[in-house]
């Protein structure tokens, strides 16, 4: 659902001839993204107040699990929350007219 309009974005203001490579930089962008955001809320996880990985019941493991999770879900959704502001904000790309070159 974001992935279309994200590269639509990333590629409209582009030459016919550049489009190639501008479509293979935001894929990689993607991928480094998602790797480095994955990694960051795990670390986020893991490191939350309450996350003991020794803790000595199961059932306060895994209340410790599930709030390092709820902390990732919070950081999770203020950078998409600030991404989205930040879109609304410098995105400013006119439509690209058909026949015209840039």
């Amino acid at each position: 659902m974001v992935f279309t309009p994200a590269i639509s974005a990333a590629t409209s203001g582009i030459a016919p001839r550049d489009a190639g490579i501008a479509a293979a930089v935001v894929g990689t962008a993607q991928q480094i993204g998602g790797s480095v955001g994955v990694a960051l809320l795990n670390t986020v996880a893991a490191a939350t107040p309450g996350y003991c990985p020794g803790t000595s019941t199961a059932a306060s493991a895994a209340a410790a699990t599930v709030h390092g999770y709820t902390a990732a879900a919070g950081v999770a959704t203020a950078i998409v929350a600030e991404g989205a502001l930040l879109a609304a904000v410098l995105i400013t790309a006119k439509p690209h007219q058909q026949g015209s070159e840039r």
